[in-house]
């Protein structure tokens, strides 16, 4: 493949990955049909290795991640926060073990929110604690 890389692909025989997209150049050329010496083959914005792991075709400009959008379920937590007071935010999965997930958050007199995915995990549940 090394003179196809030089005479055709324009890529360099002494790297594996020319463009330093994270696909080889030999899977540009034969398995994604994409250009070796383009980071965004199709120029839509995303590089290659994000379209084929994310499931699109990097060579066709058509085909872009952001035509994709999902709706994910969210847990929001809310508390007062006083101005000028360190709080913390912990999470339980049995309301005896706590963890903290958020060390420092520095109230402003108002109120703090915050969303956690609740995507493949277990229940939880959340409190605040001042430092």
């Amino acid at each position: 493949m090394d003179g196809a890389e030089v005479n055709i692909y324009n890529s360099s025989p002494l790297l594996v990955d020319t463009d330093a997209d994270g696909l080889n150049d030999r899977e540009e050329v034969e398995v994604y049909h994409s250009n070796p010496t383009l980071k965004d083959t199709d120029g839509d914005g995303f590089d290659d290795l994000f379209e084929v792991n994310t499931g699109f075709d990097p060579a066709l400009a058509s085909s872009t991640p952001d035509a994709l959008s999902t709706i994910r379920t969210a847990v929001e937590f809310r508390f007062n926060a006083a101005s000028g007071v360190s709080y913390r935010i912990e999470a339980s999965t049995d309301l005896s073990a706590w963890t903290t997930i958020e060390p420092v958050i520095i109230g402003e007199s108002a109120v703090v929110t915050r969303f956690y995915s609740t995507e493949n995990q277990p229940q939880r549940y959340f409190r605040m604690r001042r430092n």
